[in-house]
């Protein structure tokens, strides 16, 4: 991963080390074992975003994320002036059309191979429905919230509504998966104001993953509810992607599996 050059002169391939005074508070970053000024303190985090001794993985570190000032800092590890709030980045799980085997209880939405091909179009009078399983990444902010979305458009410029819901069930490693969540409508994040071929994105509602470790796995399920009240768009719907956004702390973990 690289972040390309900074203010200070470092890039993520440099080797860093950290330069401390007596009583252990870091100094100065040492690159190539030149030191790089800094003139504010840099505290290093751990995997959960609390501070630490800045001996993950011994004195050296490949790359260390920090800041220079509130406009260059890189999210992640590591924060000026600040021991409470680690800089956060979002990312995605990305379930793109084409990488989708529609498997479900219900009919499967039919592939487009003509208009937009590999985009899926879920009928505006059947139930279609799609599913799958995500892992939550060794970089994410462990715990914290998820937000599930996704994105489509219309397939003509009718008037209506588009019902989509999801369901899910969460398991950490070792945890045995539950039943699946009741199903779950979105809202309107990016409208489609009733235009064919605009991208438009809905969002389901935030995901509290309290005491998730990395590698928990959520197993869910989207579908078009044309029979609810809100489903007032006659025809197809296209389908582009199943997201979920997360929010990045690190690069990875220490341990390969955690627990």
């Amino acid at each position: 991963m690289n972040f390309g050059e900074l203010d200070a002169g470092l890039n993520a391939l440099d080797v860093v080390r950290i330069s401390r005074a007596a009583d252990g508070t870091p100094t100065a970053l040492i690159v190539d074992g030149a030191p790089v000024e800094i003139g504010a303190v840099i505290v290093v985090r751990d995997e959960v975003g609390e501070v630490t001794s800045l001996t993950q993985g011994g004195e050296t570190l490949e790359i260390v994320r920090y800041a220079l000032d509130g406009s260059s800092q890189i999210a992640g590890f590591a924060t000026k002036d600040s021991v409470d709030t680690p800089y956060l980045g979002w990312d995605d799980l990305r379930f793109p059309a084409q990488g989708i085997n529609p498997a479900g209880a219900t009919n499967a939405p039919t592939v487009d191979t003509s208009v937009v091909p590999g985009t899926l179009l879920f009928s505006g009078s059947a139930v279609n429905l799609i599913a799958g399983i995500a892992q939550m990444p060794h970089a994410w902010f462990a715990g914290s919230a998820i937000r599930p979305h996704l994105h489509w458009a219309k397939t003509t410029s009718a008037a209506g509504g588009v019902e989509w819901e999801w369901c899910y069930a969460i398991a950490g490693a070792g945890e045995v998966l539950p039943a699946y969540s009741a199903w779950l409508p979105a809202t309107e994040g990016v409208p489609n104001s009733d235009t064919a071929g605009k991208h438009a994105i809905s969002k389901f509602p935030e995901l509290t993953m309290t005491d998730k470790k990395e590698s928990t796995i959520i197993a869910w399920q989207v579908r078009r509810n044309p029979a609810a009240v809100a489903d007032t768009y006659a025809t197809n719907a296209r389908f582009f992607e199943f997201d979920i956004h997360y929010q990045m702390s690190k690069f990875g973990t220490i341990p390969e599996f955690p627990t």
